[in-house]
């Protein structure tokens, strides 16, 4: 049967009403975890990326993205005035920007677990990638850091096999948090839809 043309299409539908506010407080989340010492956790396991994730799949590229850009200004602000860190790193928010695009292309219309499991690789390797690259640039002759890496190749090469043990930090944040995000919602989504279907088998037995 053709669908009524004012009819909501079954992504619109899927949309739940605690999405918004649950990636808010995933938001928050992830603000906090990235405040936990070093010495409690380790460097790179975060949750924005699970955020860009679970926000590109479950809410607008509008919110999420302003959400995900906030929650790295609010901690990159209390990092710089608690230890002196450098803030805003603009390698770091585009990374992670990435994550979001990746969930809207490929989550939005179906999250099965292997879909989530090969997007969050996807985002994981991206984001290494992007911003081992732009360490390379700052730290090479090429940028206006210390120089710690030849501007050639063997220079590059050299730079990611540096950060490769941040790579495992990475997916091992970014599948652990995945996990709770989405797990959560679809817990929420069963439960809702399980009290639906008892409310509707009561009325018909009334």
């Amino acid at each position: 049967m053709k669908q009524p043309s004012g009819e909501k299409t079954s992504t619109e539908s899927r949309r739940d009403p605690w999405q918004l506010p649950m990636t808010t407080a995933y938001g928050v989340l992830a603000i906090l975890i990235r405040l936990i010492p070093f010495s409690l956790r380790p460097p790179n396991f975060a949750a924005h990326g699970a955020l860009g994730l679970f926000g590109g799949a479950k809410t607008p590229l509008y919110f999420i993205i302003p959400v995900q850009w906030a929650t790295l200004a609010v901690s990159d602000t209390i990092l710089y005035y608690a230890y002196g860190w450098e803030p805003f790193n603009l390698a770091v928010y585009v990374g992670f920007t990435v994550y979001a695009l990746l969930g809207r292309a490929f989550l939005r219309k179906r999250d099965s677990v292997m879909r989530i499991t090969g997007v969050t690789w996807l985002g994981s390797l991206v984001f290494f990638l992007l911003t081992n690259f732009a360490a390379w640039i700052q730290l090479s002759p090429l940028g206006s850091g210390p120089v710690l890496y030849e501007a050639s190749l063997a220079g590059l090469l050299h730079c990611y096999a540096q950060g490769f043990v941040f790579f495992l930090f990475t997916l091992a944040g970014d599948f652990g948090c995945t996990a709770m995000m989405f797990g959560v919602e679809a817990w929420l989504r069963a439960k809702n839809e399980q009290r639906q279907a008892d409310a509707a088998a009561t009325e018909v037995r009334v």
